[in-house]
């Protein structure tokens, strides 16, 4: 194994696990820096891909109506 990787790995593994880690002497020189991090996941931002016009139909896709409680459309066989 890649001595850095297995060095760093294993800080990191007693890092979550409480010990107190110098992270700025672990990455001197190196040019890596501390960002802020969100204190809750997304903080409301929808990060989804916007639709750019509403798909209600399936018809064109080669769908039929399923008449299913579940399904909402169907393929006919070949």
């Amino acid at each position: 194994r890649d001595e850095a990787a297995t060095v760093l790995m294993a800080l990191a593994e007693l890092f979550v696990r409480g010990t107190v880690v110098d992270w700025g002497s672990v990455f001197a020189g190196c040019g890596a820096r501390q960002v802020e991090l969100p204190t809750y996941a997304f903080q409301r931002e929808r990060f989804w891909i916007r639709a750019s016009r509403p798909v209600t139909d399936a018809r064109g896709l080669g769908l039929g109506a399923a008449e299913h409680p579940l399904l909402g459309a169907a393929v006919v066989l070949a």
